[in-house]
């Protein structure tokens, strides 16, 4: 017990202090390749744009040429056609920019909360893209925004590499070189390790995102918990072929 209160306290110290940003969650100056999926960079400058510092009382000149000043928190209270009018720009032009980035299908009656929270567009985003459209600058959307890379999770390779791993401890085993249950035991730490360290991913990410907290480690967390789930779910699937009599048993 005193081992798990000393372990939570160490990453509650890493918490850093509150600084408004479009991240959600809550990290600040995220440097590359970033701490989750949703890493972007228009910028260039090497920092996520959602974990940059944001004035939430100012605009900058060049997105607010005509005096509009919206904050990141008054931008996610409207949709998109909302905003576009207030840009005086047609509402379908921008939502078809903003799907560009977004790679996804966006309507005008969309909100901007929604499309932050699922699709991690950020308000500056919004804010150059309009600014864009109004000034018909052509390509807004290729122009103002980077779009991040699809991240690749190699899904496909780490099925092959576990499932040839797993026969070959099988194999071993049928051949007497380990025994049956030292093949088993092997695989239940295995899957045991995993959880641990999907578990451990899940909740650096929830803490960040239900708390702010900003915890930073040296890895991407989102990335390997995704990896880590993966491995741990195959596993898992070897785990409920070894019981399935417990499922299917014949009634006498």
């Amino acid at each position: 017990m005193r081992k798990l209160l000393l372990l939570l306290f160490l990453l509650l110290s890493f918490s850093v202090y509150a600084v408004e940003t479009e991240c959600p969650f809550g990290l600040v100056n995220d440097t590359a390749p970033g701490q989750c999926a949703r890493y972007v960079d228009t910028n260039y400058n090497e920092i996520c744009d959602l974990s940059e510092p944001y004035n939430c009382t100012t605009e900058s000149s060049s997105n607010n040429p005509d005096g509009i000043e919206l904050s990141g928190t008054q931008l996610k209270e409207m949709t998109v056609e909302e905003v576009a009018n207030t840009y005086n720009i047609s509402p379908v032009v921008l939502a078809n920019e903003l799907g560009k980035i977004l790679n996804t299908k966006v309507y005008p009656k969309d909100s901007l909360q929604l499309l932050h929270d699922n699709n991690a567009l950020g308000m500056s985003q919004v804010k150059e893209v309009a600014y864009a459209i109004k000034n018909n600058i052509k390509n807004s959307s290729d122009n103002n925004v980077k779009k991040s890379s699809r991240t690749k999770y190699y899904l496909i390779p780490i099925v092959i590499i576990s499932t040839i791993a797993y026969f070959i401890t099988f194999f071993l085993s049928k051949k007497n070189i380990i025994t049956l249950i030292m093949h088993r035991k092997i695989w239940n730490w295995l899957l045991l390790v995993f959880f641990v360290f999907t578990t451990f991913f899940a909740l650096i990410w929830l803490l960040n995102a239900e708390y702010g907290l900003g915890i930073r480690l040296p890895i991407n967390t989102s990335y390997w918990h995704v990896i880590t789930g993966i491995v741990m779910i195959i596993i898992s699937i070897f785990h409920i072929l070894w019981h399935l009599n417990y499922y299917f048993v014949k009634k006498v």
